[in-house]
């Protein structure tokens, strides 16, 4: 046979080895279903001595109320059945009236229920016909309300209604207001969320809008590189003229219970006017600050609470290089001057990777699935007696991958008293140093590339889904270019 005959008979083949698998795939759910559905089909008609549905059953003039009892159980029960032959010709004509009917099926709702929370009334429902508009008279009118939050009270003017309603923060849990607000610049286009001049499909919960007389100030927090956590903004209303104070509960929120601070970020740089992406211009805030126009992001004049991380900065030029024992890929040396070490005492570093015990659960609970390298167990031993304190200051060169070089490294200290401390150095030449002065248990955590390097981040997850693509069309790619390469080498064409 000819060779381009061969290879087109071997690829129609596999193409129908291909089909069949495919349909079989499908196929085998509904033959799997179908198979159930045999199984659970009766083996034989059960035989009774109850009478067709149109025979009639005469009873007995003069039956004792034996042959009652046995009509009775040979009909459905009827609670309200009198005594007699009457009463059971009556059963039995409905029993057989109600076997050849057909169930009537309910009349499907031609109606929804929009409601209206928050009304002069307080909580309004009104039926409207499906496919179509609300009429303007069945639409309520919201109740007076003020915006209250933070510390403001201004008076709002009622203006329609919408599906959605105001997240009030901080504080957890979050709370939801069964309302909403908005001014002439700032949120304007609440009415994307307002339904009612659409035709109804689905019952809904509408909630108030009130238009304020007023500016809105957006107030948020960042870090000085903003890295893996984003910005945390959210927004207040204030009167023309208004003055915002430090003991402002957003700005204090801000400043002592935002989620930076537990992430190892104790240090605050100040208040700054800033927009959504500008992490770098320099014009501080001072308070109180005055209102008269709208401050936000895309202005440039949110105000912003940037915290920073501690950077490693110790100088470690004059430190004496200590021996290690256990893990010698671990390095540390020291300025030694502490009360816990005595003129000529014999010092030593123990340095072991943990993968169990409280305080590597502790660190892996902190920080999740961030983590990367090894936990190490650090420990200074002085006359062969373990020292965790009082020692001076070790500097700590531990390993990681030198694919992580250049990137932001988050050390995580584990302390003897169970708190977690964070330090922020940069990767070099497969080493993340920091330095110390009390010494216990670490872990590292990748923050990726620091911000303006204008490379891409790390540690991102990929979407499950995506990866899955991504696979297949790899894969797909490779069948291909194989089938070509070796259809190239025969001196032929893949089509």
């Amino acid at each position: 046979m000819h060779q381009s005959k061969r290879s087109k008979l071997k690829n129609g083949v596999v193409s129908v080895i291909c089909t069949f698998a495919l349909a079989f795939s499908m196929g085998m759910p509904y033959l799997a279903f179908a198979q159930d559905e045999e199984e659970l089909l009766p083996i034989e008609m059960e035989v009774t001595d109850t009478p067709a549905p149109d025979e009639a059953v005469v009873p007995v003039e003069g039956a004792d109320d034996a042959q009652d009892a046995d009509a009775a159980d040979a009909t459905d029960p009827m609670p309200d059945a009198a005594e007699g032959g009457e009463a059971a010709e009556d059963a039995d004509v409905s029993d057989a009236t109600e076997t050849n009917s057909v169930e009537a099926t309910p009349a499907a709702t031609d109606t929804v229920t929009y409601t209206f929370i928050g009304t002069t009334d307080g909580t309004r429902e009104v039926q409207v016909e499906k496919g179509t508009v609300i009429a303007a008279d069945q639409i309520p009118t919201g109740a007076t309300a003020s915006y209250t939050e933070y510390g403001q009270n201004i008076l709002g003017t009622f203006v329609g209604w919408s599906i959605n309603k105001r997240s009030l923060m901080p504080g957890p849990p979050t709370q939801h207001l069964d309302l909403s607000f908005c001014t002439d610049t700032f949120n304007a286009d609440w009415n994307v969320h307002n339904v009612l001049d659409s035709a109804a499909n689905s019952s809904r919960t509408f909630y108030p809008v009130y238009k304020l007389n007023a500016y809105v100030v957006q107030i948020g927090m960042s870090t000085d590189e903003a890295i893996s956590m984003g910005n945390v903004t959210m927004e207040m209303f204030i009167e023309a003229g208004g003055v915002i104070t430090k003991d402002n509960p957003l700005v204090r929120y801000m400043e002592t219970e935002a989620p930076y601070p537990e992430r190892g970020a104790t240090e605050i740089l100040g208040w700054f006017y800033r927009g959504w992406d500008d992490y770098t211009n320099n014009r501080p805030v001072t308070f109180p600050v005055t209102v008269n126009s709208d401050m936000t992001g895309e202005d440039g004049n949110g105000l912003t609470c940037v915290y920073v991380f501690p950077s490693e900065d110790t100088d470690t030029s004059t430190f004496t290089s200590l021996d290690v024992i256990g893990d010698t890929r671990v390095k540390v040396s020291g300025d030694l001057n502490g009360p816990n070490i005595p003129e000529g005492a014999d010092v030593k570093v123990e340095a072991d990777p943990v993968t169990s015990g409280p305080a590597f659960d502790d660190l892996n609970q902190a920080m999740g699935r961030d983590r990367i390298g090894d936990v190490f167990e650090i420990t200074l031993l002085v006359n062969g007696q373990e020292v965790h304190d009082g020692f001076g200051t070790l500097a700590i060169s531990m390993p990681i991958d030198p694919a992580y070089n250049g990137h932001v490294i988050f050390i995580y200290h584990r302390h003897q008293d169970g708190s977690i401390t964070t330090t922020r150095t940069i990767a070099k030449d497969g080493y993340v140093t920091f330095s110390v002065t009390d010494l216990s248990w670490f872990a590292m955590e990748d923050r990726g590339l620091p911000e303006g390097s204008g490379l891409a981040q790390t540690g991102d997850e990929v979407p499950l889904l995506g990866l899955i693509g991504l696979i297949s069309v790899a894969g797909g790619v490779a069948c291909y270019s194989l089938l070509n390469l070796r259809s190239r080498k025969r001196g032929l064409h893949v089509r």
